[in-house]
């Protein structure tokens, strides 16, 4: 017996994709201009990396001792050391909103989000993965970057989203 449906199904699929082909955007890859320690450009489009928060550029946070730190430059000297010269991907994961694209970017393989989180210099928010989880809870055992104060008040106004990012 002869299948004759399938060629038919073949050519409407081809033709489905032809037809939305234009509709679909390419994986923006390129060099990477750090805004702050969650924010980043590349071809002039700016990305927010999801499920994570960082401290906003101008941001001084306060270490176990009282002193005061840099935190949000710090953030973005972190994220510009992970980045190096290499070309980051990113992957879209949702609309922009208000001139901002939500993606999870990689350079060299690493999940730049999870670096950033492993740092101690942002927290996870939205829908975490474990792999989110566990990073933000390394950092906090490690007691680094935010996770230095022992009451947290940093993280948690950042996690809370007080801290003007």
């Amino acid at each position: 017996m002869k299948a004759t449906g399938t060629p038919l199904f073949l050519f409407c699929i081809a033709m489905a994709v032809i037809a939305f082909w234009p509709l679909s955007k390419p994986l923006p890859i390129g060099p990477a201009t750090v805004l702050s320690g969650d924010r980043l450009v590349i071809h002039d489009v700016t990305f927010r990396l999801v499920d994570i928060r960082a401290p906003a550029p101008d941001r001084i946070c306060r270490d176990s001792h009282g002193n005061p730190w840099p935190c949000g430059a710090d953030a973005i000297a972190t994220l510009r050391e992970a980045i190096g010269d290499f070309l980051v991907s990113c992957a879209v994961q949702g609309p922009e909103q208000g001139g901002v694209t939500p993606a999870r970017c990689i350079v060299r393989g690493e999940d730049l989000g999870r670096t950033m989180l492993l740092e101690g210099l942002a927290v996870a928010i939205g829908q975490l993965s474990t792999e989110y989880l566990g990073a933000e809870r390394t950092a906090r055992f490690l007691q680094k970057g935010l996770w230095d104060d022992p009451d947290h008040t940093d993280a948690t106004a950042l996690a809370r989203g007080r801290d003007g990012s």
